[in-house]
């Protein structure tokens, strides 16, 4: 077994043991709702569990795809959004309610050392605690919507900040010296270079005297940044572009890596390991 795919089957291993573990958590939490939902649950247990399978399937698929050949070409862009849309927003529910959970247990255990008993009344308000239900329900799509939204209007949207920087004792002829910085690229999570295209577009209309990119260029393959040798290549700065690569960019073999630095360097970017340059 080659190292690439030991490293690929680990991360597939991690990937579904905390996915399929956390679609598990909820699907507990959600027959919970049965008392209050008796002719609903069901139905919604049966499609929660059924999506759930499918886009494990899918998860795996597309993530080997881009493992293996350094990105998404054949499978294309919604699978990518349908998998953001689903996961993502489970993490901050699952911890929620892992601490309520944690919460509530560690309140047993105080009230049973503590020699505490209650009676539990047999007449429960079932419409009160309907209610409370309905409120998490609702809170919790909230993550949902949020993440939606962020994929399908924010993913692509690019920020200009600009910050003056005083520095005592640096030359006067810095003065007004303009540094343009981008990170984390991932070439690998785009679907096409027009997007890429713009960003370029915008970098050189801000005339930078010197650019510095800082990494990740790819997520996990070298191949990743092929597409993107010639968009990378327009990039400009009167006293040069560097580049420093980022924890991603290690995530492969040596030959591999080797393979990424010179692509690189293909893109005209003078890329700095343990370097430092004189302007």
């Amino acid at each position: 077994m080659t190292p690439d795919i030991q490293r690929l089957l680990i991360f597939l291993i991690l990937l579904i043991g905390i996915q399929g573990g956390i679609d598990y958590y909820l699907y507990r939490k959600l027959s919970k709702y049965e008392p209050f939902y008796p002719d609903l649950t069901p139905i919604v247990l049966r499609v929660f569990k059924a999506t759930s399978l499918l886009m494990i399937c899918v998860l795996i698929s597309t993530t080997m795809e881009r493992m293996l050949t350094g990105g998404n070409v054949q499978s294309g862009r919604i699978p990518q959004i349908l998998i953001a849309v689903w996961y993502l927003p489970k993490y901050p529910i699952a911890l929620l309610l892992s601490i309520a959970d944690f919460l509530g247990l560690s309140r047993k255990v105080i009230l049973t050392f503590s020699g505490y008993t209650t009676k539990q009344s047999k007449d429960v308000n079932v419409e009160r605690r309907k209610v409370l239900h309905s409120i998490g329900l609702g809170l919790a799509s909230v993550p949902f919507i949020a993440t939606a939204k962020g994929v399908f209007q924010t993913i692509y949207d690019v920020e200009i900040r600009r910050l003056e920087l005083v520095l005592p004792g640096l030359s006067t002829v810095f003065d007004g010296f303009r540094v343009v910085q981008i990170s984390d690229i991932h070439t690998g999570s785009f679907f096409g270079t027009s997007y890429l295209k713009e960003v370029v577009e915008s970098i050189n209309a801000l005339k930078p005297d010197l650019l510095a990119i800082t990494g990740d260029f790819v997520n996990f393959e070298p191949n990743e940044l092929v597409p993107f040798i010639p968009v990378l290549s327009k990039l400009k700065a009167k006293h040069g572009v560097f580049g420093s690569l980022g924890n991603h960019d290690h995530y492969m073999s040596e030959d591999k890596h080797a393979m990424l630095q010179q692509m690189i360097s293909n893109c005209n970017i003078e890329l700095l390991i343990n370097e430092a340059r004189e302007i």
